[in-house]
């Protein structure tokens, strides 16, 4: 007995049950919207010419349709864009990126940094830059798998080469699909879009390990990629790149070796505590942005806030950032006048159309930079902690925890008063940095294991 599937409302319509009806010859009745009652009921001495119709399957009406042994399921396909839209949601203007996301549980979205942002080797630059130049020349990729330490920066390193490449990135989940009692299908729907949305792609399966569990699991991961190598050979304007994610990967070395074989993806790599040389980029990428973040958020909300203010407030301590909005008032004579009736986010707007004036503001800014002893904070790290993080060539905090040190730095130089001064103004940072204890330290054997696992992996 047939249960047709479908969530589009043009079948429930009777143009759409005439049509479904001339398509199924050997129907006589087709019964909507069945409950488990209504199932029961049905007289069912002729079971070849009835039909179900409803937008939900049997096994959401009762556990005990799960096998679907009872029924032959027939999904009815949307009839919108890729057989993702339904008719009404094409009626409503709903748009293809929305459908995926609702339907699916992907998200598409355009970073707005690149590998500028990440400090890295030239070795994963070369991978990186042959992603384009294979595709330029007809030559597909297979993808990059990712695994690292916690903190290494694994899913900023997806978005940074998103953003490098200028392709757009295409979070997706498996598990998502093996949920779906229509996986398999709801896959080739998924690509059907992207044929249609001709385009530069990453897909990006996020912590992949939490969804390779189970033979369904091995079979939908199977299609997606057998799905992508069809997509990429196929003559269409799209270009595919898969980034595969993981935290974990002593499971999938065991039950999912195949992953790690040649040829699967173009690159398996681990990332690793940073080298010196990439830990000290990392901290110049910090401690510009944190200038940045100086000029563009904290001055002009500090004088927005500092005029607005009724009563300043009182303090033993003066933050640096006060001082700092204080002469910028004085100096450039801000008046109420460039505040009142606006909200901060005018504000804002008004002081980047005010070039003359933000110009001002920057070059008062500068005299306040933001520097870091870079050096001198390694020599401090390595003499602290190097005892407890015994790597060769690899500094002892991950680029998260560096991006958590820059941060702390920069709060206490302008929000705070500065803890971190000795009885001479100097930062003492030996002190400072006691308060960061590395991952490294206090997992030591966890993030062992791991590195052990990645004996294969390209390190980086």
């Amino acid at each position: 007995m047939k249960y047709f599937y479908a969530e589009d409302e043009y079948y429930y319509s009777q143009v759409g049950r005439k049509e479904l009806l001339k398509n199924y010859t050997e129907v006589d009745k087709l019964m909507l919207l069945p409950d488990l009652q209504t199932i029961r009921d049905t007289d069912y001495k002729r079971p070849e010419e009835l039909a179900f119709l409803a937008p939900y399957t049997p096994e959401e009406i009762s556990p005990l349709f799960k096998t679907n042994l009872f029924f032959e399921v027939i999904r009815l396909p949307n009839r919108g864009k890729g057989g993702l839209l339904t008719t009404g949601q094409v009626r409503e203007g709903v748009g293809l990126d929305k459908a995926l996301s609702v339907k699916l549980g992907v998200s598409m979205f355009n970073v707005s940094f690149t590998m500028e942002d990440y400090a890295t080797t030239p070795e994963l630059m070369h991978y990186i830059n042959l992603i384009e130049e294979k595709f330029e020349h007809g030559m597909p990729s297979k993808g990059f798998f990712i695994s690292g330490i916690p903190g290494t920066g694994k899913s900023f390193l997806v978005k940074a080469i998103a953003g490098h490449l200028g392709y757009m990135l295409v979070k997706m989940s498996l598990a998502k699909f093996k949920a779906m009692t229509n996986g398999v299908e709801a896959l080739e729907h998924f690509f059907n879009f992207f044929e249609k949305q001709p385009g530069k792609y990453i897909l990006w399966l996020d912590e992949i390990e939490k969804t390779l569990v189970g033979e369904e699991s091995q079979e939908i991961l199977g299609e997606f990629l057998t799905s992508v190598n069809d997509v990429n050979n196929a003559n269409i304007d799209s270009n595919f790149f898969v980034m595969a994610t993981a935290n974990k990967i002593e499971k999938l070395l065991q039950s999912n070796v195949e992953l790690f074989r040649n040829g699967r993806f173009d690159l398996v790599m681990f990332i690793n505590n940073p080298t010196v040389e990439t830990a000290k980029k990392t901290f110049k990428i910090y401690q510009d942005k944190h200038q940045e973040l100086l000029i563009t958020r904290l001055i002009p909300y500090g004088i927005y806030s500092y005029i607005t203010r009724k009563e300043q407030p009182r303090s033993d301590t003066t933050p640096k950032i006060r001082i700092i909005v204080e002469r910028i008032i004085k100096e450039l004579n801000i008046d109420k006048k460039l505040v009142q009736s606006k909200s901060k986010k005018e504000f804002l707007d008004e002081i980047k159309k005010e070039t003359e004036l933000g110009d001002k503001i920057i070059k008062i800014a500068e005299e306040y930079r933001f520097s870091l002893e870079i050096d001198l904070i390694m020599r401090s790290s390595f003499e602290l902690w190097r005892a407890r993080v015994s790597q060769s060539g690899r500094f002892v905090y991950t680029p998260a925890e560096i991006e958590f040190i820059v941060e702390d730095i920069f709060n206490n130089k302008y929000l705070i008063k500065d803890t971190s001064l000795d009885s001479e103004g100097k930062v003492n940072y030996i002190q400072m940095l006691k308060r960061y204890v590395p991952l490294g330290a206090s997992a030591t054997d966890t993030i062992q294991q791991m590195r052990s696992r990645a004996d294969n992996f390209l390190e980086v």
